[in-house]
């Protein structure tokens, strides 16, 4: 086996490890999480206010880009009736979900970096893969910059425990 199978079957190894846990945490107990770490996978442990927290900010996100995406609906000759709802309900729907991941500990600095970076991360591949946009070389980088922001702000940051 080469060394990109078995990094695979490592990871695969270890998502559903932590969708066993996630399940364990489902019945009140704390869950494990992998992070890596000097090269290598560590586990840590959060409370399940602090995934439902992460997975209201995942939420936010979502909705963010659905909302967003649909703009492209909304200019132009061709505009739809339709887009609207969904742009105003997927932003409401957004700062909805986002202010209960807030509600629950995610400090404020750190929910919007997460949110506002991968959203725009998000949209532009969207963009790219829906309505055939470019991305040039200087966009990527960019791109791969604002993923590397959220990453340090992220492990950085001070976390609910």
């Amino acid at each position: 086996m080469g060394p990109v199978r078995r990094t695979v079957a490592a990871t695969f190894a270890d998502v559903m490890r932590f969708a066993a846990e996630l399940a364990a945490a489902s019945e009140g107990r704390a869950w494990r999480a992998p992070r890596s770490e000097g090269g290598s996978v560590v586990w840590c442990e959060a409370s399940l206010e602090v995934v439902v927290a992460y997975l209201f900010l995942s939420a936010a996100i979502v909705f963010e880009v659905v909302a967003t995406s649909f703009l492209r609906f909304t200019a132009g000759e061709r505009a739809t009736w339709w887009s609207y709802p969904i742009v105003v309900c997927g932003y409401v729907l957004a700062f909805v979900a986002l202010a209960l991941a807030l509600g629950r500990g995610i400090p404020l600095g750190i929910a919007y970096a997460v949110w506002a970076g991968v959203g725009v991360v998000l949209v532009a591949l969207v963009s790219w893969f829906a309505f055939a946009e470019t991305l040039t070389g200087a966009q990527l980088v960019g791109i791969g910059l604002v993923v590397a922001g959220v990453v340090l702000l992220e492990l950085g940051g001070a976390h609910p425990s």
